[in-house]
């Protein structure tokens, strides 16, 4: 009588360390992907992102509205405007408790010492600022609202004070 071995003999025990060695790499690739993933996540502030027509996305103006220390720079930035840019001899002061923010933007009353020359009798009027951290440029200083075309090419919310026509 010849005897056969049975092939499967050998392997009919259950090995623990080969369940150990399968785990191990994959468990070090996942901790491995954890940790890349965490410190590759930008830290930056989040920037309002715009499609133009031809499908270019681009970023604009920071998805939160400014700081207590930006709004204080756009209201300086808009206080230089008004003693060298405005008019000769006429100066300005920012109305308390009138600024209005949104991001990218900052708006605040203003009181000249002379008049707007949309009605010529008021004092009173709005200064538009745009910009960010320590950088802001007056775009639009004037009476009652920001005209909409001026709130168009410069993409100001709607939030702030735009003319509705």
């Amino acid at each position: 009588m010849v005897h056969v071995a049975n092939p499967f003999a050998a392997h009919k025990r259950f090995d623990p360390i080969t369940v150990v060695g399968f785990l191990i790499p994959i468990s070090l690739a996942i901790l491995i992907g954890l940790i890349i993933s965490m410190r590759s996540q930008p830290i930056a502030q989040p920037v309002q992102q715009t499609t133009d027509a031809s499908g270019t996305v681009t970023a604009t103006a920071p998805v939160n509205p400014p700081t207590a220390a930006e709004v204080s720079a756009a209201n300086q930035a808009i206080l230089n405007y008004c003693t060298s840019d405005l008019r000769a001899n006429t100066s300005c002061a920012l109305t308390p408790g009138s600024t209005s923010t949104a991001p990218g933007f900052v708006e605040t009353g203003l009181k000249l010492s002379g008049t707007f020359a949309a009605d010529g009798a008021s004092p009173n009027g709005l200064a538009l600022a745009r910009g960010s951290d320590n950088s802001w440029a007056v775009i639009w200083v004037g009476q009652n609202c920001i005209p909409r075309d001026v709130a168009t090419q410069n993409a100001v919310p709607a939030s702030l004070n735009v003319c509705s026509s």
